[in-house]
Formats: C-alpha cells, sequence, structure tokens
C-alpha cells in the first residue's frame, strides 16, 4: 500500500546543524509500529478489539490459545480476507492539516487440529499486522527551536507468527501457551519540502519473540477465560545516515510491546449471549525504554499503563446463522509528552501516524454461518475512531483525528 500526500508550503531553509535533531523524526514518524492498526481474524474485528474470550479457530493463538479447545479434532484450515481504509489527521496550529488516507488489503492464515491426542489441539497462525507505506509532503515537524514543514517517506512491515496449543483438564476446561514471532522491518527517509537533500535516511529490523499463556472454562452458566502476554523491549539493527555526517550508535532499546492481561466472561440468555472483554496494557515499562530513533542517546515517553473494555451480544437467529455487534472502548496510553524539567529535558508524547495516540472507540458486527457443507463462515466490520488536541506545551501541539474501518471475511475448511 501507498499513499502520497502533496500540500504547498513555504520554502524553509535548514542548515546541517540542525539535522542532529532529526532523530526524533525517526520515532514519531513511523510511530504507526506502537500498535496494531487493526487484529487477527473476523472475530476480533468483530469484537472491536483484542479479546481472549471471543477470539476464534487459528487467530487464538495470537490472543487466548486456551480457546482452542473449542475447536473440532478435525484438521481446519482457516483463511481471513478483508479491506481496511486507515484515515489520519493533523493540524498543527502554524500549519496547514496534514491528511492521510491507506487502503490496504488484510489477511489471516492458520491451520488447527488435533495432535496426538484428541485432548491436545494445535494451531500454527500467520499474520501480516503490517504491509506498506506512506509519503507525507508538508508533515509539520519539530527541529531545534523551530517546527518547519518535511517530506517523510515511511515504509513498515509486519509479520506476525504464532505456534500454539491447547489441552483439555477437564470437560470444559483447556488452558494453553504459545509463543508469538515478529519479524519486523522499517525505513524511513526526510528531506525539507522543495528540497533534494535528504537529511534522514535509515533502516532497521529485527525479529522478535513473546510469550503467551491462557485459561478458558465454559459451561451452560457462560464463560470466562483470561490470557497473558509477555512484553518485549525491541532493539532493531541498520544503518543510518544524516545530513551533516552524525556518527552512528548502537541502540539499547528502540521500542517496545507491552504486557497485556486480557480477560473476559459470557452468560447466555436464551438466545442472546452478552460478552465483556478487558484488556489491561501495561506500557508503563516502556517510559524508560522507548528511544527517539536508532542512534539516539537519548530516551524517554510519556506513556502510561491502560485498560481496554468491550461489550458484545450475539443472537442466535437460527441454529446455524448468528449475528452480534459489539463497541468497545480503547483510550490512548500516551500523554501530551513536552519539557521534562528546568534542564529543557523532553520526552516524547503523541504524533501524527500513531495509531494508538488518540482515544478511540470502535464498533464492530458479525454475521456467523455454522455446521455448513464447507465448514465455517463470517462476515465482519470493525470502525475505530477517535480525535486529541495536543495543548501547545505537548511535545507534538495540535489536533489529531483518526477514523480505522475494516471490512473482512472469513471461513474454516476441514481438510
Amino acid at each position: 500500500m501507498k499513499t502520497i500526500c502533496r500540500f504547498k508550503f513555504t520554502n524553509t531553509f535548514v542548515t546541517l546543524t540542525l539535522a542532529g535533531a532529526l532523530t526524533s523524526l525517526a520515532f514519531t514518524a513511523g510511530m504507526a509500529q506502537a500498535q496494531d492498526l487493526f487484529p487477527a481474524g473476523v472475530e476480533a474485528k468483530a469484537s472491536g478489539m483484542e479479546s481472549a474470550i471471543s477470539s476464534r479457530s487459528a487467530p487464538a493463538a495470537l490472543y487466548n490459545p486456551a480457546n482452542l479447545g473449542l475447536e473440532h479434532a478435525q484438521k481446519k484450515a482457516y483463511l481471513e480476507a478483508g479491506l481496511i481504509r486507515a484515515r489520519m489527521a493533523y493540524e498543527h496550529p502554524q500549519f496547514d492539516q496534514v491528511f492521510v488516507e491507506v487502503k490496504s488489503p488484510v489477511a489471516t492464515a492458520g491451520i488447527t487440529g488435533s495432535v496426538f491426542d484428541p485432548r491436545l489441539r494445535a494451531a500454527l497462525t500467520i499474520f501480516p499486522a503490517k504491509s506498506g507505506g506512506l509519503t507525507i509532503d508538508g508533515i509539520p515537524q519539530p527541529i531545534g527551536d523551530a517546527t518547519h514543514s518535511l517530506s517523510v517517506e515511511n515504509n513498515d512491515q509486519t509479520i506476525k507468527t504464532a505456534l500454539a496449543a491447547s489441552w483439555t483438564l477437564a470437560p470444559g476446561i483447556n488452558v494453553g501457551s504459545g509463543i508469538i514471532h515478529s519479524m519486523e522491518s522499517r525505513s524511513i527517509s526526510a528531506q525539507v519540502v522543495g528540497s533534494a537533500t535528504a537529511i534522514l535516511d535509515q533502516k532497521m529490523s529485527n525479529d522478535f519473540t513473546r510469550g503467551i499463556a491462557g485459561v478458558r472454562a465454559d459451561s451452560k452458566l457462560g464463560s470466562v477465560a483470561a490470557a497473558l502476554t509477555s512484553s518485549v523491549r525491541k532493539t532493531y539493527v541498520g544503518e543510518r545516515s544524516m545530513a551533516g555526517g552524525i556518527p552512528r550508535s548502537k541502540p539499547e532499546a528502540v521500542s517496545f510491546e507491552p504486557a497485556v492481561f486480557a480477560a473476559g466472561w459470557s452468560v447466555p440468555v436464551g438466545p442472546v449471549r452478552t460478552e465483556f472483554s478487558m484488556n489491561h496494557r501495561m506500557w508503563g515499562a516502556a517510559s524508560g525504554i522507548m528511544r527517539e530513533g536508532l542512534a539516539s542517546e537519548s530516551t524517554g515517553a510519556d506513556i502510561h499503563d491502560i485498560t481496554e473494555t468491550g461489550l458484545r451480544l450475539s443472537w442466535v437467529a437460527i441454529p446455524t446463522l448468528t449475528i452480534s455487534g459489539s463497541v468497545a472502548n480503547l483510550p490512548s496510553p500516551w500523554g501530551e509528552g513536552g519539557i521534562l524539567n528546568s534542564r529543557e529535558t523532553s520526552v516524547m508524547g503523541p504524533g501524527f501516524g500513531l495509531s494508538n495516540g488518540v482515544d478511540r472507540h470502535a464498533i464492530g458486527l458479525l454475521a456467523h454461518s455454522s455446521d455448513t457443507r464447507f465448514g465455517n463462515f463470517d462476515v465482519g466490520m470493525m470502525n475505530v475512531w477517535g480525535s486529541r488536541t495536543v495543548s501547545a506545551a505537548g511535545a507534538n501541539p495540535g489536533h489529531y483525528q483518526t477514523d480505522i474501518m475494516t471490512i473482512t471475511a472469513a471461513s474454516t475448511f476441514i481438510f
């Protein structure tokens, strides 16, 4: 995917001595990596959030492996495909609004089935969380003591692979665990609008592995589930060149994925099932880990723990068709950032392109058809939106808006 946005601004001359301040750009321009734009699987999208209680089939390996115990013993292939449209806008107090719209296909694939013993279920899942890039001409970016218009090109590739298994301890009680491996690569280049000389060119990549464990209990009265995903300190390898020939240095860490405690419960009343989901994301440890760029020597982020919540109602219209609707509240972990103390030490705050930089609301819809001759079939929709205004004292002041729409379908095939 690639979107090009162009705006007219007055050309600004920036000397090479200001190039050293651009280490912050390497972080802010690629901030969409802080959290995925959408979760894997049609069930999670239709829930409006990643959910330990609602995730099913192969995507459950990413959010609660214990849910694999709900699968039949037969080997099944899972395939999800859809389309996402992401719109983001940023208006700096002194500049015109910058607007970006990206359209891209989305997909999740995997296999599930019994292994050795009918009580042991396993899954292998592949989820391309990010793929593509965008070019923005005219993004306001603080450099030194002033803000300038920059042309920025950013490319981001992330592929997650999950391998997980569940074990049935007793009828209706399952435990599970797994590993989630991410292959990430990012590149970014920037130049002053109207200039042909790049003042920043950076490439970075690495692989990261997280652990996940979960539990689930089901009965006629309802279901409860919980999962815990470990955190990851992200140190990348790569190369960077900047105007002025600033030397490279190896970072201790550049980014961070939080530990997540997820829980949920559901209660059936006749043909209607009420489902509650909660994710507590422990971002606080990132405040002293995140760096501004691959070669930055400074750390510090205005970021804190948050709790996401969601409510879903499902109605069994006929034995083979279930329709559901959901709402979710997804608060931003980011504070405003800005100057930390009298020594003018700065901390990172939200920036344009940051997928979780605003408090978001989500709605989801799902139509689930089961026990057809071809397996199960799902069609779902997820819409996430939000806005915020960062004050003049913040790291990147201005008004931010986000709107993300995903329409997707999935099917499971017995083989």
